[in-house]
């Protein structure tokens, strides 16, 4: 590129800086008129099999899944119109230091997602990355291979999202492409700040799929704290770089400075964060938190300072399909002694639990499978310490001894020895249930056998021994069904509609499944005439 459109790409990104909202949007609107006049951008039909998304995308947190799947069940609904999607593409060349860099984010993102999102390698060469529009781009390339998901209008019959049950108009753009405006690999490498102003000029006006929530605004903030301290070697206050922060006006921009507090104490520079930001976004919600829980969660302890914690209280907060954690909550966890004194026996069991995973997983894809049932287990023990109705363990040591075992069987690791205060009674310091519409089920739990090759053998033993038997009622999400029949690999369920369908026992296993707590009946008997004979149908839900 020559020096004069260096320069020019300078004076842009020193004005645009400082800028917000409607500022910010007419300085980027110049910009792109600027690298049109100059051939550094151009609009053409990209095919999304081509296309990833960029590492600097919603400030280094890239898609979320569960936007992702909202997205795709929203256009199904609504239609697609060709004439809404606004896509912002930069050039992406092969052997290159930034392509590598942007493959391991995409790859990283994918391992994470359970199969819900597709990995790069399922399409051709990357040849473009997203900057805006990236929820879209995944949508249509999670149809086009077949990402994992839960929808039954939209997956075939292995629980695979088919591009066959979309429209066809959708269906001819993910296989032909849209017209999108793309960057010159030029500009980038030039100026890599060009990327993040632009991508935060999407995200004011809502030129992108999904809004930012308080994860994304804590990505940016830690990274404008960790630049303010490389530039100017000292610790910055809110109002160093409240502006920058919100440069692109996110809703939650109130519990901004709170946000700033928390990740100054707790996060900034701390590997804490990484995890907890990569669990969220493939495991948690968009939901905001506000300003009053931030505060609380942000509380000054005396001695200790309980980042773990403190972590942990955000992954269940954003991790479950409910708002769980109040402000009254997060207040509580952080004051009240008793539930600190309990709350350092659960950061006992994490970190057991975390030394023994440690030590099964080796290669990088078992370390990810670790860090996810790691995050699961987390979101487990607080709902166990705080005692709530829907939680799905007892105790401590049981919540603890099922992650593993689920690890176990996804990595197919030796099955290790564990610590014996892991046992089933309820005397790890957790708390006892006490409440009458609390789900019951057995005192113990079966004991977990494992063929050579790491497979659980005797599935119903264990699935009876957490109360899933044919008769009882279980629920996923806004999916209720009655067990008929338990297998080595198979539930067999009857929906509401009538219809039964074949889903995994990994699924039961694994904690997809809750069993209904308004019910307990015994097995009902369902009499079908011949004319209106159920047709089984095999299907998968994952998460």
């Amino acid at each position: 590129m020559e020096q004069v459109h260096k320069d020019k790409l300078r004076e842009f990104v020193a004005r645009s800086s400082g800028s917000k909202g409607e500022g910010l949007l007419t300085e980027m609107n110049k910009l792109m008129d600027y690298l049109f006049e100059h051939n550094l951008a151009y609009r053409t039909t990209v095919r999304c099999s081509v296309v990833g998304v960029h590492p600097q995308n919603r400030d280094g947190m890239g898609v979320s899944c569960h936007h992702v799947a909202e997205l795709i069940k929203s256009i199904h609904a609504l239609g697609f119109d060709p004439s809404k999607v606004n896509m912002l593409l930069v050039e992406m060349w092969p052997g290159t230091p930034e392509t590598a860099k942007a493959i391991q984010f995409n790859d990283r993102m994918a391992m994470v997602s359970s199969g819900r999102l597709p990995s790069v390698a399922c399409g051709g060469p990357l040849r473009y990355c997203t900057i805006q529009g990236s929820h879209t781009n995944m949508a249509c390339r999670s149809l086009l291979y077949g990402a994992a998901s839960d929808d039954p209008a939209l997956t075939d019959s292995s629980g695979k999202l088919s591009i066959d049950r979309i429209g066809s108009q959708w269906a001819a753009a993910i296989k032909n492409g849209m017209e999108c405006t793309v960057l010159t690999s030029a500009v980038a490498t030039a100026n890599p700040d060009i990327i993040s102003l632009l991508q935060a000029s999407g995200n004011a006006v809502q030129q992108i799929s999904k809004e930012e929530d308080e994860i994304q605004v804590s990505n940016r903030i830690i990274q404008t704290i960790n630049s303010y301290q490389s530039l100017h070697g000292k610790t910055p206050l809110w109002s160093d770089i409240s502006n920058q922060v919100l440069r692109s006006q996110p809703k939650c921009k109130e519990a901004a400075p709170s946000i700033f507090l928390f990740s100054l104490k707790y996060s900034a520079g701390d590997a804490f964060w990484t995890e907890t930001e990569s669990y969220i976004r493939a495991h948690g919600l968009s939901r905001n938190l506000g300003l009053e829980t931030w505060t609380n969660l942000s509380t000054d302890l005396k001695g200790d300072a309980r980042v773990w914690y403190r972590h942990m209280l955000l992954k269940f907060a954003f991790c479950n399909a409910e708002r769980v954690l109040s402000a009254s909550d997060a207040k509580k966890a952080l004051s009240n002694k008793e539930l600190l004194k309990e709350a350092v026996n659960l950061v006992k069991v994490a970190a057991q639990w975390k030394n023994i995973a440690q030590t099964l997983c080796a290669d990088e894809k078992k370390k990810l499978a670790m860090k996810s049932h790691m995050g699961h287990l987390e979101v487990h023990l607080i709902s166990i310490l705080l005692d709530r109705k829907k939680r799905q363990y007892e105790t401590m040591g049981q919540a603890a001894k099922e992650c593993m075992a689920e690890l176990v069987t996804e990595t197919g690791a030796t099955i290790p020895t564990l610590p014996d205060e892991w046992s089933d009674s309820p005397q790890d310091g957790s708390s006892k249930p006490t409440k009458d519409d609390r789900p019951k089920g057995p005192a113990r739990l079966a004991q977990h056998k494992y063929a050579a090759s790491g497979a659980l053998e005797n599935v119903e033993e264990v699935l009876a021994s957490k109360g899933f038997q044919p008769g009882m009622q279980a629920t996923r999400g806004d999916v209720t069904c009655t067990i008929r029949k338990i297998t080595t690999s198979d539930v067999e369920i009857l929906l509401d509609d009538q219809t039964i369908k074949v889903v995994s026992a990994s699924s039961f296993l694994n904690g997809e499944w809750k069993l209904n707590s308004k019910t307990s009946k015994e097995q009902e008997e369902v009499e079908w005439t011949s004319d209106h004979q159920p047709r089984p149908l095999r299907c998968s839900f994952k998460s």
